[in-house]
């Protein structure tokens, strides 16, 4: 989705910016949001303590992440399916963040801190399916930063 292609409410605005340095005043905003973006970023700490400086005493933050471990995928390779998703490791930054991120927001400054994990579990593996976009686009990405795979035409072995 483009930011273009959002309808925001009339007291709503989106922006796209570099969250390393946000070109916001300090304590601007009520709140922030961001959804599948800290696993990209390559210094999590700033990024985090950027959105601290731009959200008012009171405001929140929102963040929804993927642990890729965790995820529940049909497949048809099952042994393909998991170096798929080692791959996946070494194509970002902070593969691992879910894990990591409650004591990350508490050590750069942010207070009540509440995870929760919301579990994703996909028996269906065709072209409308969640699992089949997403093995195929940690396929491609995996390629695109010359991650390889062996060989292995097993559907469940190793």
């Amino acid at each position: 989705m483009q930011i273009k292609d959002v309808k925001a409410p009339k007291n709503a605005e989106f922006s796209e910016e570099n969250a390393k340095d946000l070109p916001f005043p300090e304590e601007s905003f009520d709140a922030a949001c961001c959804t599948q973006v800290l696993l990209y970023v390559n210094n999590v700490d700033q990024a985090l303590l950027e959105i601290k400086r731009i959200l008012k005493p009171t405001g929140r933050i929102i963040i929804v992440e993927t642990d890729w471990r965790g995820v529940v995928l049909n497949s048809d390779y099952d042994s393909i399916t998991r170096k798929i998703f080692s791959a996946w490791d070494a194509t970002v930054p902070s593969p691992n963040l879910p894990v990591r991120l409650g004591s990350l927001l508490l050590d750069n400054g942010f207070s009540n801190v509440n995870v929760e994990p919301i579990p994703i579990l996909n028996t269906e593996y065709t072209p409308n399916h969640f699992s089949h976009g997403m093995m195929n686009w940690i396929t491609r990405n995996a390629l695109k930063k010359r991650v390889f795979l062996p060989k292995n035409n097993s559907k469940n072995g190793g």
